[in-house]
C-alpha cells in the first residue's frame, strides 16, 4: 500500500524586491532589528550566520551540490537565517520586504543551478534555511501526515515505517533531498506510474504569501493550492509544510 503523506510546508514567496532601501552595510543589523520587531517569541543567537560569523561559512556550504556557485567571485548572501517556527518565516518574508531584501529559501539545498544558496543579479540578499523546520507526524489512522519543508525525503520513509509496513509516499530515491524543495518541482519518483508523482498527493500546505500572511488549503483556497502544487521549482520556492494525501492502494 502507499501511503501519501500530508505534507505542510509553508511557502515562502521568493521575493524580488528592489535593494534601493538598504544598504549591504546596514542589512545585517536592520533585519535582525526587524525580525525582533515583528516575531512573537525572542530571536536566538544560533539562528541568525553574518559573514562575521565563525561559522558562516560551513553553514553555506553544508549542502552545496555545485562548488562553482562557492568560488570566492560569486555573491554571498548578507545573513543565513535558520528559522525554529512559520512565525520566524513570517517575520523574514516581512521584513525582507520592507527593507527592499532578496530572499533565497534553501530546503535540502539539493540543486545544481545554486538557485537556493546564490543571486547572482539582485542584491543584497538573505538565505532563509528551512533546516530547524523538519518535524514529521504521521498518522496511520488517517492515513496522512504532517511534514515541513526542510525534512528530508529519508526522514520521511524513515518515520513512516517506523509506523506500518504497508504504508508509503511516491517520491525520489535520493534520501538526502529536501522534502519542500522535492515537492514544489513535482517529486518524481519510481512509484509515479502507478500513485502519480508526490506533488498529487498533496492535499493542503500551510504558506507565508509575499505579503506576509500565514495560509492554510482554507484560507488560500483549493485554486491556489492546485496553482502552487504545480509550479516548476525554478525559483525555488519554499513551503514550510505540507500536508499529503495517505493513499492505501494494493502494490
Amino acid at each position: 500500500m502507499v501511503f501519501s503523506i500530508k505534507h505542510i510546508f509553508s511557502l515562502v514567496s521568493v521575493l524580488f524586491l528592489s535593494a534601493s532601501l538598504t544598504t549591504s552595510v546596514s542589512v545585517p543589523e536592520n533585519f535582525a532589528k526587524c525580525l525582533s520587531d515583528n516575531s512573537k517569541l525572542s530571536i536566538p543567537i544560533f539562528t541568525i550566520y553574518t559573514n562575521k560569523s565563525s561559522s558562516f561559512t560551513s553553514i553555506l556550504q553544508s549542502s552545496a551540490k555545485n562548488l562553482r556557485y562557492l568560488l570566492p567571485s560569486v555573491p554571498k548572501p548578507e545573513i543565513i537565517f535558520t528559522p525554529l517556527t512559520e512565525f520566524q518565516v513570517q517575520a523574514t518574508v516581512i521584513c525582507a520586504r520592507k527593507l527592499g531584501i532578496h530572499v533565497r529559501v534553501r530546503s535540502g539545498g539539493h540543486d545544481y543551478e545554486g538557485v537556493s544558496y546564490v543571486s547572482e543579479i539582485e542584491s543584497p540578499f538573505i538565505i532563509l534555511d528551512l533546516a530547524r523546520l523538519r518535524s514529521i507526524s504521521v498518522d496511520i489512522r488517517s492515513s496522512s501526515a504532517w511534514v515541513q519543508a526542510g525534512a528530508t525525503i529519508g526522514e520521511v520513509y524513515y518515520r513512516i515505517a517506523e509506523k506500518s509496513k504497508v504504508h508509503g509516499f511516491p517520491a525520489g530515491l535520493c534520501t538526502t533531498l529536501g522534502i519542500g524543495g522535492h515537492i514544489t518541482g513535482g517529486a518524481y519518483g519510481s512509484m509515479m506510474r502507478k500513485f502519480g508523482l508526490g506533488a498529487d498527493n498533496v492535499i493542503d500546505a500551510r504558506i507565508v504569501d509575499a505579503n506576509g500572511r500565514i495560509l492554510d488549503r482554507k484560507a488560500m483556497g483549493e485554486d491556489l493550492l492546485v496553482r502552487i502544487m504545480c509550479l516548476v521549482d525554478v525559483t525555488n520556492s519554499g513551503r514550510l509544510t505540507y500536508k499529503d494525501r495517505d493513499t492505501q492502494k494494493n502494490l
